[in-house]
């Protein structure tokens, strides 16, 4: 996302958008829940263990589930004002716009003062953050109680209302917390590691704290009529979480690394093309890879035809037709020798 706030161009946006709602609500939500899903065994009095199988279309709307519900509350996160505003001076413009009517004698005082617009900061004009929380919230409920729902086995299910009102509050609340922290205060401390850290922890809070919460809202009866049976598109759970959890991680390092490592190989290329020689100090040596040891004196032939970007050459640009320096190669020798000390010195400069 923050790829996406300095972004510029509208088709990047939305590229980096969708890519974020992948990431985190299929990578990270749904195979967190279908792996979590899969976790479930079921064992008769007879110690004999049920092989939970899952319906195919119903798998598929839980993942869109998750993938739709991240995609709008993304959306509509992103469209608070502070997190959209990128220059401090416009942001201490809706400071000042949500401080009019806080009292003046308040604001005269120091402390009072700070403390004050610190929390308009923090807390005014959260109503974006909230439905996007909201929306996301929905989004991972719907998955969840859709992945139940398409469960295959010899197995009745009923849930109990108590524990799926105790995972929708985990739900909103956790998935608000974790916008708040995402769309308000990061771009307020943007610096700040540590809240990072913990909007993670927290998203990841919600999306367990609803599955496990979800799940213990279930009791399930035996059946002798296998649901399994009468489905045509049955997924077989043995298998679908091995490839949903290890798919998921080659993805999210394959989309980290493609939009990682990708731009700073760019800038790495751009620098080499406008300095092919190396970095140029400011007595004019060029320090770029260190030679080997053979390599490091060429031959006087060699000088004349591979150095033409250091002093040597520069310096014979510089004499006249009898091999002495012009008037102002001189001057700049003169200047440069008068100048110089042993940290300029080139041999120091490279190792022995």
């Amino acid at each position: 996302m923050e790829q996406w706030r300095y972004e510029q161009r509208p088709r990047k946006k939305r590229t980096f958008l969708i890519i974020a709602a992948v990431v985190l609500g299929g990578g990270g939500i749904w195979s967190m829940h279908f792996t979590g899903m899969n976790a479930l065994k079921i064992r008769l009095q007879n110690k004999q263990t049920l092989e939970i199988d899952f319906e195919g279309w119903l798998t598929i709307l839980s993942f869109i589930f998750a993938v739709g519900g991240v995609l709008v509350g993304l959306l509509i996160a992103s469209r608070d004002p502070f997190f959209l505003e990128l220059e401090r001076e416009k942001r201490a413009q809706l400071l000042a716009a949500n401080l009019r009517k806080m009292n003046m004698t308040q604001l005269m005082k120091k402390e009072s003062a700070e403390r004050n617009i610190r929390f308009t900061a923090m807390f005014s004009r959260l109503w974006r953050i909230c439905f996007g929380g909201i929306w996301t919230a929905l989004g991972v409920l719907g998955m969840h109680y859709t992945g139940m729902l398409a469960q295959r086995t010899n197995l009745q299910m009923t849930v109990m209302a108590p524990f799926v009102v105790l995972s929708c509050i985990v739900a909103f609340v956790t998935a608000n917390a974790a916008f708040w922290i995402i769309f308000r205060l990061l771009p307020l401390w943007p610096s700040n590691d540590s809240l990072r850290f913990v909007s993670a922890l927290i998203m990841g809070v919600a999306v367990c704290g609803t599955h496990y919460s979800g799940m213990a809202a279930a009791t399930y009866r035996y059946s002798s009529v296998n649901t399994a049976d009468t489905t045509r598109l049955v997924v077989k759970g043995s298998s679908a979480s091995t490839v949903a959890s290890h798919g998921s991680l080659l993805i999210c390092f394959w989309i980290s690394g493609f939009y990682v490592i990708r731009p700073l190989r760019t800038v790495a290329s751009k620098y080499y093309v406008l300095h092919p020689g190396g970095t140029t100090h400011s007595d004019g040596a060029t320090v770029g890879p260190v030679p080997s040891q053979s390599s490091r004196e060429p031959s006087e032939g060699m000088r004349s035809n591979t150095d033409q970007t250091g002093p040597r050459f520069q310096n014979a640009q510089n004499r006249t037709g009898d091999g002495s320096l012009s008037p102002s190669a001189a001057a700049v020798a003169a200047y440069r020798a008068k100048r110089k000390t042993p940290g300029n010195n080139m041999q120091q400069i490279m190792p022995n």
